[in-house]
């Protein structure tokens, strides 16, 4: 991907949050991820970078729970999440290295009500909210604090919603705009779908007296196979790898997986991304290519491969 078509808006200071995605699969709850494949390991490929294939997730179950991700690169342990439960849905995310921070999830009956963010002071830096369309996620409204959150976390936390370099890119130029006023920031994601796949997700960022601003991202196709990924919580925070948007890590994701995603900042487009799968003979994707396109698909695009084994 030419990297000088990659524009930096401050939009991005929005996306400055401990980012969580929400996906399902097997359970119509909310907090309930019991995949019919479970993930054992991700491998990572980026033919831009010259990394050969490289170990970057071990997932470790008890039974149908997911107990902990240890992130690294080649067998070289640098983060660890754990999951908890009460009874069968997860309540609490923990980090173990990198700042330690956390999350607590709360529901109303068998959907998502509250997620709170915590730092490794146990400084509160992000809340989230959540509407309802019957049983399908429409908004979420978030409200975060710019003093209890670091640039690395946003930067992870915006890979969550966009390639990892436009996103770093984005992160650095809002930290280069900052006022001197550390308010909190809201804004809003809304979604709507085509059956149980997400067909456009919509950011608006409210700046107060400084306007708003607005990022759309169109799914344009799916394919018909599995989303190993669909229903669960995802942390951002790790957001090291660039395979985010594959499974729809944008807060919600789809029942299946995205074959073209679009992105425009206001009616500008930013880049498009492509994917390629092969599959087990489950239907779950084992191997994922992802070409990154320019704002007109003029140039070659970057690209990269994701390695998925089950257990």
């Amino acid at each position: 991907m030419n990297k000088q078509t990659i524009i930096p808006f401050c939009f991005i200071a929005l996306l400055l949050t401990f980012c969580v995605s929400f996906n399902s699969c097997g359970s119509d709850e909310d907090g309930v991820y019991n995949p019919k494949q479970q993930i054992s390991k991700i491998y990572e490929d980026d033919s831009f970078s010259g990394h050969p294939k490289v170990l970057t997730q071990v997932w470790t179950w008890d039974k149908d729970k997911l107990n902990k991700i240890d992130y690294g690169w080649d067998n070289i342990i640098d983060d660890t999440y754990r999951y908890f439960y009460e009874k069968n849905k997860l309540v609490k995310i923990e980090q173990e290295k990198n700042g330690a921070g956390y999350i607590l999830i709360s529901y109303d009956g068998s959907k998502f009500k509250e997620i709170k963010s915590y730092n490794e002071f146990d400084e509160h830096w992000l809340t989230m909210n959540f509407v309802y369309d019957k049983n399908k996620i429409s908004k979420i409204t978030m409200e975060l604090a710019m003093e209890n959150s670091k640039q690395t976390d946003r930067e992870k936390v915006l890979a969550s919603f966009l390639p990892k370099d436009l996103a770093s890119k984005m992160v650095v130029e809002v930290e280069k705009n900052r006022t001197k006023n550390d308010s909190d920031i809201q804004f809003s994601i809304n979604y709507t779908y085509t059956k149980d796949n997400v067909k456009e997700m919509l950011i608006d960022i409210d700046y107060g007296t400084e306007g708003h601003e607005t990022l759309t991202a169109n799914y344009v196709s799916y394919d018909t196979k599995q989303n190993p990924f669909y229903k669960k919580i995802e942390t951002g925070l790790y957001g090291d790898i660039m395979f985010h948007q594959v499974f729809g890590y944008s807060i919600v994701s789809s029942k299946n997986n995205p074959l073209e995603i679009r992105y425009k900042h206001g009616s500008i487009d930013l880049l498009t991304c492509k994917f390629t799968y092969t599959y087990d003979n489950k239907g779950f994707p084992t191997e994922i290519l992802l070409a990154v396109y320019n704002e007109n698909l003029a140039d070659d695009p970057r690209t990269s491969k994701t390695y998925y084994e089950y257990k």
